[in-house]
């Protein structure tokens, strides 16, 4: 474990709904909140957050003091959250990995740097959770899954075991992804959709559709 993890205050980069969601996870796990940062002053402060000012404040504070969490979330079409992140680490920002005490994570799973997952959701065991992804809010990712870089799983999502989703894509509430399938870059799954056959190439899953092919 890295010392900042244990020590350092925490930087909460946003200020709306995702933001709020991670400023409660760091409370339940008596983390110092230094502050947010954002484009205005938001309903954050409404919780005892200080405003600090935007990015141009955010990336001249002390990186050797402090943790930085990204308060944006993933919204299909906006890269924010990737650019936010790259932004941060580029000026030498350190990540930490945050875990909602009411989630369930297997003692072998490996949540990189820059990744949250949220309450009331589940990764079983041998799965593997990239940098910058979100676990949202009663999402289930079950065994030997691997989440890449800048994905997002909504609330209530599930992937049964041995899914393999590459960097940046979006599985929406609700969807399902059978075991053994892998999604391709980019891709969105909307809510409801249920993936049963490979995604090779960035593709839009329409909200409700179910995609059933013969393999």
């Amino acid at each position: 474990m890295n010392p900042l993890e244990s020590k350092h205050p925490v930087l909460i980069v946003g200020g709306g709904g995702h933001a709020k969601v991670v400023a409660e996870l760091l409370q339940r796990l008596n983390r110092h909140v230094l502050g947010y940062i954002d484009s205005a002053e938001t309903s954050l402060s409404d919780m005892g957050i200080q405003y600090l000012g935007d990015d141009q404040v955010g990336l001249k504070l002390d990186k050797q003091a402090i943790s930085v969490t990204i308060g944006v979330g993933f919204l299909p079409g906006s890269m924010l959250r990737h650019r936010l992140y790259k932004a941060y680490k580029k000026a030498g920002f350190h990540f930490e990995s945050f875990i909602h005490p009411s989630s369930t994570v297997a003692a072998d799973v490996i949540v990189a740097d820059g990744s949250q997952v949220m309450a009331g959701s589940i990764i079983q065991t041998g799965s593997v959770i990239g940098v910058n992804v979100v676990v949202n809010t009663g999402a289930i990712i079950d065994h030997d899954c691997i989440v890449d870089e800048g994905c997002h799983i909504a609330p209530g999502a599930c992937l049964c075991g041995a899914v393999k989703l590459a960097r940046n894509v979006f599985v929406g509430s609700k969807a399902t992804i059978i075991q053994e399938i892998d999604v391709a870059a980019d891709t969105t799954i909307g809510a409801g959709a249920v993936i049963t056959h490979n995604i090779e190439k960035a593709s839009i899953i329409k909200p409700a559709q179910v995609v059933i092919t013969e393999r």
